[in-house]
């Protein structure tokens, strides 16, 4: 005949939840040291994409053209390798006009160190009257870089009288314009707006 021990089935009992508990710890141990190790992988990555940005940067340089005819930069006064678009600007301003051979234009030159001359990236942005951000548009690794930007930021205030050819920026003011008429819309007439547009980028 057993004897029945309260003691050893309390024991057991105890033992099973301990035996739980520890599996859990175990268990939420393996994830904090798989996110741990996912989180230093991200960094790794990160540090290494950081580093290539860095370099690129370093390797790229970009300067400035001033064309007298900016059609045929062979003809006439034709200036290369301008370090600033302040030293640049005051080139393009000094051309006699009396004896311009064409439209004058000035243009920026992407070059990257270990690569051909032939190989760099050109383009007039400022051409006659118009400034033409859209034609950079085409090459946006040469568009995107910050020199770039801080320079056609300097010619739309330098040349208030050119007109400013970006599309793509337009286009961009106009949709959000639409999406401010459209919630403009629904704010005046909620209950109108629900019961005619079923779907509101269609209508944006």
């Amino acid at each position: 005949m057993e004897t029945y021990l309260p003691e050893v089935e309390t024991y057991q009992q105890e033992k099973a939840q301990q035996e739980q508990i520890n599996n859990q710890l175990v268990t939420q141990g393996r994830e904090v040291v798989q996110e741990q190790n996912a989180l230093v992988a991200e960094e790794k990555v990160l540090s290494e994409l950081e580093k290539e940005l860095v370099i690129e940067l370093e390797t790229v340089h970009i300067t400035f053209t001033v064309a007298e005819c900016g059609e045929f930069h062979n003809m006439g006064e034709y200036h290369e390798g301008i370090e600033t678009i302040e030293e640049a600007i005051q080139i393009y301003q000094a051309i006699d006009p009396s004896r311009m051979n064409g439209i004058p234009s000035l243009g920026v030159n992407m070059h990257v160190e270990g690569t051909e001359e032939w190989e760099d990236e050109q383009a007039d942005i400022l051409s006659g009257k118009c400034i033409d951000v859209d034609f950079l548009n085409y090459t946006p690794e040469l568009r995107d870089t910050p020199k770039v930007q801080d320079a056609l930021k300097k010619l739309i205030a330098d040349f208030p009288e050119k007109e400013v050819n970006d599309r793509e920026t337009k286009e961009q003011k106009i949709q959000a314009l639409a999406a401010e008429l459209d919630q403009l819309s629904y704010e005046i007439d909620t209950y109108g707006y629900r019961d005619s547009v079923s779907d509101t980028e269609s209508q944006i």
